[in-house]
């Protein structure tokens, strides 16, 4: 098909991959221009003979003006229904106006992705030795008690009703609730008289009685006595992050933890290593996402997959969680035979929550705002499986 085209350069710029690409799906690029992106049926889909896709064209308008925008073309019957490409999270005021109009509804699908507030543990500097004489940062994060407490002083289910209202859900481990194998009696919930007294056993002390300036360090140890419990929490531009942050500030400043918060353009805040804070390791908290990974979430923090010098700053447990038991638990999961599944996920999620390299929030909501005529049936995915779903569930027979 592209005989001749033998540069990257020249494929790039070739119009027939640009606007025909090849393809297998039930719908074929067929037209561009002036905001609108025109697909139509594939004959040669491999359904087509059970009468797939049920659209004969679906058009992509490009709206400018983001959600509110969208949200009045919509309304306009400029379009038939608004997918999950727009940032609905940072667009709270159009949710609301969309969820009491009886004309339409909102589809809502767990999001693969979770926020979460990851611990920085062992910061790179600790990697040759640690020596806060030579200028390390105090060991604050080291004992899983403390990690536990600021879990425990967390109202999780607070920050979610004020940021998503009912459109998501708090993850009691690196697992949705609605997956997790966790006992009730095993999860970490809310419970800041529980958080005060793991504090206190660490060492940590309210030494003025004041109980809006940090605890201090007495009995912690590798921690200097009188070190306070201030922590920098790195968060991203969005409105979202930025009002998780200012929650977790809050709720900290409750159990005695000084938080500063600190923001970072995302080309910052997710730089490489050595430079970059995450991937560098040089952090104390930061409130960030993560997409699922195919092996199962609680590789994000094995040993192996630690960023460092050795390996180039090339890994995703940015809070340098060195943990045997958790990394046995978390391989055990891929390892694990069907009948053993169960049990191995609930026993990795415990090793996860005693070791803690980071508190799970909640996933984004994927959010797709539909006509409430019934034209739409059955579930339609967003995202990558989008057009699959579309064509396969269609609208109703009586819709135009």
């Amino acid at each position: 098909l592209y005989a001749g085209v033998e540069t990257l350069q020249g494929l790039e710029n070739e119009e027939a991959i640009n606007k025909s690409p090849i393809g297998y799906g039930p719908f074929i690029p067929s037209g561009w221009g002036d905001g609108v992106m025109q697909f139509t049926r594939n004959p040669y889909y491999f359904q087509a003979l059970d009468g797939l896709p049920k659209f004969d064209q679906i058009d992509f308008l490009l709206v400018e003006g983001g959600a509110q925008a969208a949200w009045e073309a919509l309304q306009n019957g400029e379009c038939d229904l608004l997918d999950s490409s727009y940032n609905w999270i940072e667009s709270p005021a159009v949710l609301d106006a969309v969820q009491p109009e009886s004309n339409f509804e909102l589809l809502i699908e767990a999001g693969g992705g979770w926020t979460q507030l990851v611990f920085g543990i062992r910061p790179a500097s600790y990697d040759d030795f640690y020596n806060p004489q030579a200028g390390d940062r105090p060991d604050l994060l080291g004992d899983n008690r403390t990690r536990q407490a600021i879990f425990q002083c967390l109202d999780r289910d607070a920050m979610l009703a004020a940021t998503l209202g009912d459109l998501g859900g708090v993850w009691p481990s690196f697992l949705p609730a609605e997956r997790s194998q966790l006992e009730e009696d095993a999860r970490l919930g809310y419970d800041p008289v529980m958080a005060s007294e793991l504090l206190a056993q660490v060492g940590w002390v309210d030494h003025d009685g004041d109980p809006s300036t940090p605890l201090q360090a007495w009995n912690v140890p590798g921690v200097t006595i009188g070190t306070s419990l201030s922590l920098e929490l790195l968060v991203s531009p969005y409105d979202f992050h930025q009002d998780l942050g200012l929650a977790i500030q809050d709720d900290l400043a409750q159990c005695g933890v000084g938080i500063t918060m600190t923001t970072m353009p995302l080309d910052a805040l997710y730089a490489p290593g050595p430079e970059g804070p995450l991937f560098g390791r040089q952090f104390d908290l930061a409130l960030i996402s993560w997409g699922q990974m195919p092996g199962g979430d609680c590789q994000y923090y094995q040993g192996w997959n630690m960023p460092s010098e050795e390996n180039y700053w090339i890994g995703t447990n940015i809070a340098g969680l060195l943990s045997e038991s958790n990394d046995t638990a978390c391989s055990g999961v891929t390892l694990a035979l069907p009948g053993e599944k169960d049990a191995a996920v609930r026993q990795a999620e415990e090793m996860f929550l005693r070791s803690l390299p980071a508190v799970p929030l909640f996933s984004i909501p994927k959010v797709m705002v539909l006509p409430a005529s019934g034209c739409f049936e059955g579930e339609i995915s967003t995202e990558s499986d989008f057009f699959v779903q579309i064509a396969q569930f269609g609208m109703g027979e009586m819709c135009p």
